[in-house]
């Protein structure tokens, strides 16, 4: 009798009067889960006593990973391709698609599986991991007034609230005075990094 690691069996020794299986057991089947040579001893109504013997093997399961995730991503990080071992197994969980992860419409923790079956016993294993998406920073700039205006007036342009701050006129803060034409843009970080 052969089967996977973490599967089992039922052996059953027929219909008798008394059993003693080398386990201890005294019922005419037992269920077995690891490898091991089992016999058992049966005996009828009348006294006349047998008894038998089955080998059973176990099959290892196969040793499962997958690498390319981190812990946390942002959901604008795009595709995140993830690489499984051993190869030829499948990728399952929210975003995936094949072998890579997107966590665009995602946020919060995600279980990403890895599964894979070996072909020669066909011993299944999977390996799963969580990771969390933080949601990016949702910009939006008001300006205090008209962002046209004649030269010698400003204007005073704000961002939403966030952990850090980046223009591209090099300032850090949540706003800025423009006085001169052109384009101002930010880079906002939240406190979760995105």
């Amino acid at each position: 009798v052969n089967f996977c690691i973490g599967d089992s069996v039922i052996l059953n020794a027929g219909a008798w009067a008394s059993y003693l299986w080398n386990t201890g057991a005294t019922t005419s089947n037992i269920t077995v889960n690891s490898a091991g040579t089992y016999s058992v001893d049966v005996a009828t109504a009348t006294g006349c006593a047998g008894s038998d013997a089955q080998i059973v093997v176990t099959y290892p399961l196969p040793i499962v990973s997958f690498t390319g995730l981190t812990p946390v991503v942002c959901s604008n990080a795009g595709d995140i391709a993830l690489v499984g071992s051993p190869a030829g197994g499948h990728f399952s969980g929210p975003g995936m698609a094949n072998a890579n992860f997107n966590p665009n419409t995602l946020s919060g923790p995600q279980t990403i599986t890895y599964s894979y079956t070996e072909p020669i016993h066909s011993c299944a294993n999977s390996f799963s991991q969580v990771v969390l998406v933080n949601s990016i920073a949702d910009e939006v700039l008001t300006p205090s007034g008209a962002t046209s205006f004649c030269q010698g007036n400003s204007v005073t342009l704000t961002s939403l609230s966030y952990a850090s701050y980046s223009w591209n006129t090099g300032e850090t803060t949540n706003s800025i005075t423009a006085s001169v034409s052109g384009t101002y843009s930010i880079t906002a970080t939240a406190a979760n990094g995105c």
